[in-house]
């Protein structure tokens, strides 16, 4: 018989945001911003959440030359980064009641499309400003990391144990009471800093963000561009990050090197997502790169469960046969998604995918310049 207190599993399902574009999409004008407020009962009660929308206007003075043209590159700019702030703020109340741990995902989607967006746009960007945003937002990611790292690790154990043939109750208990108490506390740490001063100020530096670019005064000129002449030029220092990546590889990577990979998939499928609007064939190149970021998510998934495992029999040698079937699990599982990411790659890399990228006409340079 099963522990009754283990855990329902996590949503399988993945939502991916999509960028508004064109004439269908927002207008940098017309943005909406999310204002949430968030009042909390008590660490054990579900919170309450008003979440609001308020109409945000640009600031008489500034010019509305790019952002009232849909098809400029600043209104392709402003578009992805309101669409990451709109991400984190859609499911910050989902993140405080805990009543769904598809929130907590979500919300960490969203934290990393924003510094990947801060990080695909920074040569338009202020400076001071992005390095302080990529901080902050690199801090909160990291309140926010153990809580998805567990809700994770219980679901992958959850699945796993339910299809071992014999698992004696008592050590069920005593591996998932662990994981239950790291997870409390880690939520516990996360729930205090979204509560804190610096969040609060993060917050709304993000909603004026969203509302108007940082751009630098001297990029101005590059903003009333039409976006889809431009803005694939975005998409090239990232994949050419990924490829060197690829080729340092040998050919049998170690789960670290696999994971810096990852890391850098990540960065250019989310490029090629904010470009994708005004650039053709940018958006079935990020499909492709999601399917690597999958593969290698698992692989990565199996190295923490494995660690997380190793500690857990280390502290409590009484439930060794369970974590040894389980660590057992996590290898075979590991081995496939190495068999699997080559072909992936291949995939994603094929020539025909990203003939748009191949033809840039040194626009990155035009950029910089």
């Amino acid at each position: 018989m099963r522990a009754s207190s283990r855990r329902p599993a996590l949503s399988e399902s993945k939502k991916h945001y999509g960028r508004g574009t064109g004439s269908g999409g927002r207008q940098l004008s017309t943005l909406r911003l999310r204002v949430v407020e968030t009042e909390m009962t008590s660490k054990a009660e579900a919170s309450r959440t008003t979440l609001t929308r308020s109409q945000s206007l640009i600031p008489a003075g500034f010019g509305a030359s790019w952002s009232d043209d849909a098809g400029s590159l600043g209104n392709l700019v402003g578009q992805a980064l309101s669409s990451s702030v709109d991400q984190i703020a859609d499911h910050d109340p989902g993140v405080r009641s805990g009543l769904d741990p598809e929130d907590v995902h979500q919300f960490r989607v969203g934290i990393r499309r924003l510094r990947s967006d801060l990080r695909t746009f920074a040569p338009l960007l202020k400076p001071r400003l992005q390095r302080h945003l990529a901080r902050e937002l690199r801090w909160l990611g990291g309140t926010v990391g153990p809580v998805r790292d567990g809700d994770v690790l219980a679901q992958r154990l959850d699945h796993d144990i339910s299809r071992l043939r014999r698992v004696d109750p008592d050590d069920e208990a005593i591996l998932l009471s662990r994981l239950t108490q790291e997870n409390q506390a880690a939520r516990e740490a996360m729930l205090e800093e979204l509560e804190s001063h610096r969040y609060d100020t993060l917050r709304q530096t993000l909603r004026a963000v969203a509302e108007l670019p940082p751009v630098r005064s001297k990029r101005v000129p590059i903003f009333v561009q039409p976006a889809n002449e431009i803005a694939a030029a975005f998409v090239k220092a990232p994949w050419e990050a990924l490829t060197d990546g690829v080729q340092t590889l040998g050919p049998t990577p170690g789960d670290a090197a696999l994971h810096q990979v990852r890391i850098l998939v990540k960065r250019s499928r989310y490029a090629a997502e904010a470009v994708g609007g005004a650039v053709v064939g940018a958006a079935e190149f990020a499909v492709a790169l999601a399917g690597i970021q999958t593969v290698l998510g698992d692989h990565h998934d199996t190295v923490v469960a494995e660690a997380w495992l190793s500690d857990a029999v280390r502290d409590s040698p009484e439930v060794s046969r369970l974590v040894y079937d389980l660590i057992f699990r996590q290898r075979s599982r590991r081995a496939r998604s190495s068999a699997k990411w080559p072909a992936a790659w291949e995939r994603a890399s094929a020539p025909e995918l990203r003939a748009w990228l191949s033809e840039l006409p040194g626009q990155e340079q035009h950029l910089l310049s």
